[in-house]
């Protein structure tokens, strides 16, 4: 089972097609309890963008592709961290660094995400919990990359 069908099997509530014609070239978009995802992205950035579409469907409600006001902003911004704390999760950098994994291009493929992705993503926990943090017992430093000690 690849990551895209086991995030789709925490989330069954949910109906995912994937589709070649997106409109206005979009990666995904949520219409009600329909997922879609844009069959003409990567494998990698079509999970990032699951994980986005999902967390659309746990964090907001209602159109907010069509009016661009300071909430839908929010909202948007609430789905694709949600996303990004799915994907790639403290845990999973964890497993990372156990397998040996300590740099954007390696985490990129063992998430099966973009390098852009990573580094988007670390830029996120710094932001929420500072360049040096500890998690489960183990100690983060995202100053420089990935970086972890027991």
């Amino acid at each position: 089972m690849d990551d895209c069908e086991k995030l789709m099997a925490e989330y069954p509530q949910y109906i995912y097609l994937w589709k070649r014609d997106m409109p206005r070239g979009l990666s995904g978009l949520c219409i009600q309890n329909v997922i879609l995802i844009n069959t003409q992205k990567s494998h990698a950035k079509q999970h990032e963008t699951l994980g986005e579409e999902i967390g659309h469907q746990i964090t907001t409600y209602g159109d907010i592709v069509s009016d661009p006001t300071p909430l839908n902003r929010r909202c948007e911004m609430w789905a694709r961290r949600w996303g990004y704390q799915k994907t790639i999760t403290l845990d999973g950098l964890i497993d990372c660094w156990h397998d040996g994994v300590n740099c954007v291009y390696e985490a990129a493929e063992f998430f099966d995400v973009t390098e852009n992705y990573v580094l988007t993503v670390l830029d996120y926990y710094r932001e929420s919990r500072g360049e040096w943090f500890t998690y489960d017992g183990y100690q983060f430093d995202l100053s420089h990359g990935i970086n972890i000690t027991e």
